[in-house]
């Protein structure tokens, strides 16, 4: 999976980096749950949209299960440390 656009959102008020990822394709929940512990990754299902989420001390990870975007909130670090936690914590 490639990233087309990385977008640096208005950050927080408590100051954490805000961003949001475009990959080339939707994320799926079999992607995902093969790429996760599946201790770190939750998943609710019983919105109008499916969404994922994961969560660290350092970074916050959203989306929409189907969507190619990616929500990232960082507290520490920089943001490729927080891609690279992503895809292969």
């Amino acid at each position: 999976m490639k990233i087309l656009k990385k977008e640096r959102l208005k950050d927080c008020k408590n100051g954490a980096e805000k961003y949001i990822l475009t990959f080339d394709n939707n994320i799926t929940k079999d992607f995902l749950k093969s790429i996760k512990d599946k201790g770190k990754l939750t998943f609710q299902e019983d919105f109008d949209f499916p969404i994922y989420k994961m969560d660290s001390d350092d970074y916050m990870f959203r989306g929409k299960l189907e969507s190619s975007d990616l929500k990232i909130w960082i507290n520490h670090g920089s943001l490729e440390e927080a891609i690279d936690y992503f895809f292969k914590n």
